[in-house]
C-alpha cells in the first residue's frame, strides 16, 4: 500500500496485556493478498510484552499507538479511531482472526454492492483456558450476500427488550464506513460511548442509515478467551463511579445493566430516529432469565422459575425506575422458552456438522486462532461448507 493512498479497510485491534493472543491475531490479520489495508492496534497501556510483539512483524501496514496512560474500553476505542486511514473500519478484539482473503471479498462486495455498512456471521473459536482444551465453537455456513433492513431490526430488538440485538451490525465484526463514524462524532462529540461500545454502535448505526449488506461468508473469527469472560468484572472494578441509565433497577447484576445501558444511551443520543420507539423492559428481564444471565450474576440456583419469582418479589422497587406488568413479563418468559428450545435444537445441529468435518469440539481442536483460520480456510476450500 503506497503511503499517499488511503486504504480501503482500517483494522483497528484494541488490546490491552494479551500479547500472547495478539501474536496470532496479527498473523491472520496480516495474512491477506490484497496490500489495500491499514492496521492499528491501540494499545491500552499494557504492561507486558505487546509493544514488542508488535514491532517484531516489521509490517508497514500496521500502526502501533499506546494510549499513555489506562483508558476504559470506550476511550481507547475512541483514542484508536483518530488514527483510522481507511474508508471502512472493521475493529477486532486482541483474542480474534480475521480469515484469509477477507480484504478482497470486501473489496468485491463494495464494488459490487455499495453500501456503508458490511456485516456477516463469524466463526467462533474457545481459546484453552484454565486447563480446559481448545474447542471449535461455530463454522459458520456460506450463504448468497442479502440486504438488510436495520428499521425493522431495531425496531423488532427495541420491542422485544433487546432479543436478537446480535442481528444488528456494529463495529466489532462489521465493515462500518469512516464518513458514519465520524457523523456520530460530530453529533455527540464522540463515536462511542456507555461502557460496551460495541453494542451501543449497533443502536447508534441505524440512525445515520437504513439498510446493511450481509456478505454471506464469515471474514472475522470470535475468539473467546479467559479474559473475554472477566473483561466486565474487571472494568468494573476499576471504573465502578460509571452511572447506569436513570431507567435501569441499580440493584441489577451490573452484568445485565451494562447491556441495555448502552441501548438506552444510544437512544437518548439520537431522538430523531429514537422518538417513536419504546424498549420493553418486561422483555428484557425475560431476556435475562432465559440467557440464566440474571441467575449467573445473582449467584441463584440455576432454574428459571426461581429467578422468575425472585423478580417477581422485587417488582415494586423496580416499578420506581421502568414498567414491570406481571402479566407481560410472563407472557415474554414463555415465548424466551419456546426460542431457546429451537435455538438448542439448531445449536446439536451445527454440533454434528462440525463433527462431520472430522473435528468435534474439543478432540483435534487447533492451539490458537491462527491455525483455526487455516484449518477453516481448508475446510472451505472443500467446498464442505
Amino acid at each position: 500500500m503506497c503511503d499517499s493512498i488511503k486504504p480501503l479497510v482500517t483494522i483497528v485491534i484494541p488490546t490491552r496485556e494479551r500479547a500472547d493472543k495478539l501474536k496470532f491475531t496479527l498473523e491472520t490479520v496480516l495474512d491477506q493478498e490484497n496490500d489495500n489495508f491499514q492496521v492499528v492496534v491501540s494499545d491500552n497501556f499494557s504492561q507486558d510484552n505487546t509493544k514488542e510483539i508488535v514491532d517484531a512483524f516489521a509490517d508497514p501496514r500496521v500502526t502501533y499507538v499506546n494510549t499513555g496512560v489506562r483508558l476504559s474500553m470506550s476511550d481507547n476505542w475512541d483514542f484508536a479511531f483518530k488514527h483510522v486511514q481507511g474508508a471502512y473500519v472493521i475493529y477486532i478484539g486482541d483474542d480474534d482472526g480475521l480469515m484469509p482473503g477477507a480484504i478482497n471479498k470486501l473489496e468485491e462486495m463494495i464494488k459490487t454492492k455499495p453500501s456503508p455498512i458490511y456485516c456477516w456471521e463469524c466463526h467462533e473459536y474457545m481459546w484453552p483456558f484454565d486447563g480446559n482444551p481448545p474447542k471449535i465453537g461455530l463454522i459458520a455456513p456460506v450463504r448468497c450476500s442479502y440486504e438488510i433492513d436495520l428499521n425493522k431490526i431495531t425496531r423488532f430488538s427495541l420491542g422485544w427488550g433487546g432479543l436478537r440485538d446480535h442481528l444488528l451490525p456494529r463495529v466489532y465484526y462489521s465493515a462500518v464506513s469512516s464518513s458514519i463514524l465520524e457523523a456520530i462524532r460530530e453529533k455527540t462529540g464522540r463515536v462511542f460511548h456507555s461502557q460496551a461500545p460495541d453494542l451501543f454502535s449497533g443502536y447508534a448505526l441505524p440512525a445515520f442509515s437504513n439498510k446493511a449488506v450481509n456478505v454471506g461468508e464469515a471474514l472475522t473469527v470470535i475468539g473467546y478467551s479467559g479474559k473475554t469472560v472477566s473483561a466486565v468484572q474487571r472494568f468494573f472494578r476499576e471504573y465502578g463511579n460509571y452511572q447506569f441509565h436513570s431507567t435501569l433497577f441499580p440493584k441489577a447484576p451490573i452484568a445485565i445493566n451494562h447491556i441495555q445501558d448502552s441501548t438506552l444511551v444510544a437512544m437518548d443520543m439520537f431522538p430523531e430516529f429514537y422518538a417513536k420507539l419504546k424498549f420493553n423492559y418486561e422483555a428484557m428481564w425475560a431476556n435475562m432469565v432465559w440467557s440464566g444471565r440474571y441467575q449467573r450474576t445473582l449467584y441463584i440456583p440455576e432454574s428459571k422459575l426461581s429467578s422468575v419469582f425472585h423478580l417477581l418479589c422485587n417488582r415494586k422497587e423496580i416499578r420506581i425506575y421502568h414498567p414491570f406488568r406481571v402479566t407481560s413479563f410472563l407472557f415474554y418468559c414463555l415465548i424466551n422458552a419456546l426460542l431457546r428450545l429451537r435455538a438448542d435444537l439448531k445449536r446439536k445441529i451445527k454440533g454434528k456438522k462440525i463433527d462431520g468435518y472430522g473435528y468435534g469440539y474439543e478432540n483435534d481442536s487447533p492451539q490458537n486462532i491462527y491455525a483455526f483460520v487455516k484449518l477453516v480456510r481448508q475446510i472451505e476450500s472443500q467446498g464442505s461448507i
